[in-house]
């Protein structure tokens, strides 16, 4: 293993006091191995004599520093590990340095594949099925069967992959310290499974392709600016929460059987496109303050959009089967433009202190009402209405619905009550409406054609 001694080289402020001597620089890249049958007091890190848990390697690590032009990997052979304490991963010169597991086998394990039996949220029978599921892949496995899994507290850049980290779902999977960061399977192959919180902290994180399946929350990120690509989240309680000032774009993100898809509070954000949200128990989004943008499919779910407060962007998503409603608005503002509500109950509810305004939102198939804004505003131009049983109903409050669209509506198209007013310029005036248009009725309701 090549190294120069150095001198009075000291690492940066460690989250316990100052930093102890780097001892030496490597003369060239640093590959260090580990092994099942290895040992950590006799091995000394080589290929032939590697030590037997990632913790020693990590140890060895902490003596080297690592210059910018070389870099650090250790190698985990195929096996099962069983750690019994975390596996700290600090190192200020973690852009430098891989994880890495050994092999995998056949094709990674896709959404079908990793769906839990289909079970919403966790079960023990589900998180057997995707750990058979997921052993049957990765043949590099840590297990923490009574304590966190991976710890970063000082450093940024540190690089995972190939590797399976199963956990006793007490404890936290990936556990990141402010103004620390981690790379996830930029190659895509890393997997989470059957922890409290899979990822937590106010680190920055960002993956290409990561499994998080059978955990209470998936994603619990505080501050930080991360991302997350082609990743899959399944079969856990709360999947993604974001608060605080923590910022996430995703991208080909998919959220499947569990019960609460995403929560965004404070000052988060995210920023979002081709995400699916799918089977799910509880509500598939719910934006508390903050912001979110992007293009979403929510398919199969109790509420597509619960909205508190904040600001919601979205273009071109879809809202189907939701079993309670597309859209409830209690507080805060929707914006967006091409947007299909479809097969619930009520499209969207707008409450006092609400606003939405949208550009040719599509309702159909709504059972029970479209469009109900009670003493709020809602702007619905070039809005489509197919197939509900009634389109808009407005007690109090605003509703500008020019030039909008009714084809086969069961009951009224149009109904204003209790104040309520109604602009349906451009429209159809033979279609159905309550009171008769341009004249005041149901309590000094008005709709204007």
């Amino acid at each position: 293993m090549p190294w120069i001694k150095t001198q009075n080289i000291t690492g940066p402020q460690g989250p316990q006091g100052p930093t102890g001597p780097f001892s030496r620089i490597p003369g060239s890249d640093l590959d260090l191995y580990v092994a099942p049958d290895g040992s950590d007091s006799e091995g000394d890190g080589s290929q032939t004599n590697p030590w037997a848990t990632p913790q020693r390697a990590m140890e060895e690590l902490w003596g080297f520093l690592i210059p910018p032009d070389r870099t650090a990997t250790v190698h985990i052979a195929d096996g099962d590990y069983t750690l019994v304490e975390p596996l700290r991963l600090d190192h200020p010169s973690g852009a430098r340095i891989t994880l890495s597991g050994g092999t995998v086998s056949g094709s990674k394990p896709d959404a079908t594949q990793l769906s839990g039996l289909n079970a919403q949220a966790y079960t023990p029978e589900s998180a057997a099925a995707n750990e058979a599921v997921l052993k049957g892949y990765y043949n590099t496995r840590l297990c923490f069967p009574q304590t966190t899994g991976l710890q970063l507290r000082l450093g940024s850049g540190i690089t995972l992959e190939k590797l399976l980290l199963i956990g006793s779902r007490s404890q936290v999977g990936v556990e990141l310290a402010s103004n620390t960061a981690i790379s996830l399977a930029p190659s895509g192959d890393f997997a989470l499974h059957n922890w409290s919180a899979a990822i937590q902290g106010a680190g920055s994180f960002s993956s290409g392709g990561l499994s998080i399946s059978n955990c209470y929350q998936g994603v619990f990120a505080s501050a930080g600016n991360s991302s997350l690509i082609g990743c899959l989240i399944t079969n856990t309680e709360r999947a993604l929460n974001l608060k605080g000032s923590a910022v996430l774009f995703a991208a080909d993100l998919r959220l499947q059987y569990g019960d609460r898809g995403i929560s965004v509070l404070d000052a988060a954000s995210l920023e979002c496109y081709s995400t699916s949200l799918q089977s799910l128990s509880g509500d598939a989004l719910a934006l508390h303050a903050g912001r979110i943008s992007g293009g979403l499919m929510v398919d199969t779910v109790k509420t597509g959009v619960q909205l508190y407060g904040g600001s919601l962007n979205l273009t071109a998503s879809r809202f189907s089967h939701c079993s309670d409603a597309g859209l409830r608005m209690t507080g805060g503002s929707f914006s967006g433009f091409s947007n299909d509500i479809t097969d619930t109950p009520i499209g969207a509810s707008v409450m006092e202190g609400a606003l939405l305004t949208v550009d040719q939102l599509r309702f159909e198939r709504c059972s029970n009402t479209a469009l109900v804004v009670d003493n709020a505003q809602a702007l619905v131009y070039a809005s489509r209405f197919i197939d509900c049983n009634q389109g808009i109903t407005c007690r109090g409050g605003r509703v500008n619905a020019k030039s909008a669209s009714f084809s086969n509506t069961t009951g009224l198209c149009l109904n204003a009550s209790r104040g309520g007013f109604i602009d349906y310029e451009n429209g159809s005036s033979s279609t159905p409406a309550s009171p008769a248009f341009n004249t005041s009725g149901n309590g000094n309701a008005f709709i204007l054609l």
